[in-house]
């Protein structure tokens, strides 16, 4: 709806075609609601022909006349947009029109939802922090990604969620960071740009407003591949640090990484959507301090194994039993995830 809306028309016949008005129409639910007509001269880059197996490019003001309709009830919102540059063709093939779908929902996102690449780097202890701008003060609660199983199998990789404040467009003061005994453990959701939810320690509300960065800080070296949009070009938000944040270095790879800061808005994670209460399970580990082998138990006496990662992110052990054994384990503070649960218990190995 901007002032300068890219429109391609392409002759693919060997004759010259006369040109006639475009229209762009949009309907909600099946029914027009408004329409934009695109001047026939503007079009064809004011000839009356278009030429023979030749491509237009034109630009159109948008910007006036129909409006999206922000008074439609619900949460979420899908109105259909269709564009035609009608010719009299005599080909027994007609394409003259597209078809696109604008959609509307509660979450605040620059990535338009499809990963074209992925984007990693490589670096222990690395910082990735994508910038987004806030029009009002409000708090976020986490971080929705898109992590894709693209070159390196990187589920089971530990990282921890982190904010930064704006300084002069670069990431500043560490606004929040999980508990580094309480990292986050990379998941895919497997099917096609499947969003994962990282909450903050106790679901903690941290108040942004202007311009602030959330991302992540990994443990290890190996890329954690993020979903990279590439028909939506963010690069200039997007920044990384391999020194531990005292310096950072603007991407200049062309794209968006599918991050989107999960706002807490009537402290739901979800705009308009109820609460959810996800029921915690109690686990105990022990011995702890531990020689030899451990021992993980629940309250609900469901443990389906345990994984125990070192504080650089590596799995070092992993079972599907409730004991394992840990004597060659060196001396060290390790973490141990319960199978199928976001926690993490710290192991003192003796």
């Amino acid at each position: 709806m901007n002032d300068l809306t890219k429109v391609v028309v392409r002759n693919g016949s060997n004759l010259p075609e006369n040109n006639q008005n475009g229209n762009i129409e949009i309907k909600y639910n099946g029914v027009s609601e408004g329409n934009f007509v695109l001047a026939a001269q503007n079009l064809s880059g004011g000839v009356i022909n278009y030429a023979p197996t030749t491509t237009y490019y034109s630009y159109h003001d948008l910007s006036g006349g129909y409006v999206f309709d922000v008074s439609k009830p619900g949460t979420k919102q899908t109105f259909d947009i269709i564009s035609d540059a009608t010719a009299p063709f005599t080909d027994s093939v007609v394409n003259d029109t597209t078809y696109t779908t604008q959609y509307f929902a509660n979450y605040y996102a620059y990535d338009d939802g499809t990963a074209e690449r992925a984007y990693s780097f490589t670096g222990a202890q690395g910082r990735l922090a994508m910038g987004f701008e806030t029009y009002e003060a409000d708090t976020i609660i986490g971080a929705s990604i898109h992590f894709t199983p693209t070159v390196v199998n990187a589920e089971g990789s530990l990282f921890v969620i982190t904010v930064w404040s704006d300084n002069n467009g670069l990431p500043g003061d560490t606004i929040y960071q999980d508990n580094l005994f309480s990292p986050k453990v990379l998941e895919y959701d497997f099917g096609p740009n499947r969003f994962i939810n990282y909450y903050t320690d106790s679901t903690r509300v941290v108040p942004v407003s202007g311009k602030f960065y959330i991302g992540w800080r990994q443990f290890n070296a190996e890329p954690l591949n993020v979903g990279l949009d590439k028909n939506i070009d963010k690069s200039q938000n997007l920044f990384y640090s391999l020194n531990g944040g005292n310096s950072w270095t603007n991407s200049l790879i062309e794209g968006t990484v599918m991050i989107r800061p999960i706002f807490s808005t009537s402290l739901n994670d979800e705009l308009g959507i109820a609460e959810r209460t996800v029921p915690k399970t109690n686990f105990v580990l022990y011995p702890n301090p531990a020689n030899e082998q451990i021992t993980l138990k629940a309250d609900n006496g469901l443990v389906q194994g345990m994984s125990v990662y070192n504080l650089q992110g590596q799995l070092v052990v992993k079972t599907d039993q409730q004991t394992t054994d840990v004597s060659y384990l060196k001396t060290g503070v390790y973490l141990v995830k319960p199978a199928d649960s976001e926690q993490t218990i710290r192991l003192i190995k003796n």
